[in-house]
């Protein structure tokens, strides 16, 4: 019971502290005269200043959206700007990920105990669904745009296998992360839009192979609902 209580404080601290960064964050920008509307641009500045260090700048900026709320998009479109497609979607995927895993196990942390407590009916049908086809059903999610944080976390809060979520959300959120890179990109170059054509065809092919391959069948799309030992071992 006291490692139960000191686990619930923890969380509650936790929480404390998250709320305290967010509105202090923007207690900041409403006393300097920072409008949200003029903090992509501001983003882009900050990273530009770091010079070589820019795609590492632009990745601690996506690891910050899981703790400070602001438009990842606009990162994205800033790594185009800057980066070019190359380096940019590179750096632009690698960031989106890592956010994407860290929003995982905040709702997993956070969120697993009340689904676990309330797991009946239709909250059951599809914490066990998720847990037997949590690769389609994030790529499937990140393919058609859903709200990003919302799916990281709400796969964390069900017994989805951390593998499952970050291959489909690697896979799924290419044609996103394409898209916004060279929609930056495009402002000096339209001609960005071939490249941006050829690679989603690419990873649409390779979603498309994934699906209909007996491995992946087998190791990824559907397993067999979790047992609590099982989820145990797996988180």
């Amino acid at each position: 019971m006291k490692s139960f209580d000191r686990a619930h404080w923890v969380k509650i601290g936790i929480v404390v502290v998250y709320i305290a960064i967010i509105a202090s964050s923007y207690l900041f920008l409403f006393k300097h005269g920072i409008p949200m509307r003029a903090v992509p641009r501001l983003m882009q500045h900050t990273i530009a200043e770091t010079g070589v260090f820019g795609p590492l700048a632009l990745i601690a900026f996506y690891i910050a959206s899981t703790i400070i709320p602001f438009p990842t998009a606009a990162i994205a479109v800033a790594g185009g700007a800057l980066f070019g497609p190359w380096i940019g979607t590179i750096s632009v995927f690698l960031g989106l990920n890592i956010a994407a895993a860290i929003s995982f196990w905040i709702g997993r942390y956070f969120g697993r105990h009340l689904i676990s407590e309330n797991e009946r009916g239709w909250v059951k049908k599809y914490d066990d669904l998720l847990s037997r086809q949590g690769f389609m059903s994030v790529l499937f999610m990140r393919l058609l745009f859903f709200p990003f944080d919302v799916v990281s976390i709400g796969s964390g809060m069900t017994r989805m296998p951390f593998r499952q979520y970050i291959l489909g959300s690697m896979i799924g959120c290419l044609p996103s992360t394409l898209s916004f890179v060279v929609l930056g990109k495009s402002f000096s170059s339209p001609r960005t839009w071939v490249l941006f054509t050829v690679l989603m065809c690419v990873s649409i092919a390779i979603a498309l192979i994934l699906r209909r391959s007996a491995w992946a069948k087998k190791h990824i799309f559907i397993q067999p609902a979790l047992s609590p030992k099982d989820f145990e071992k797996d988180v």
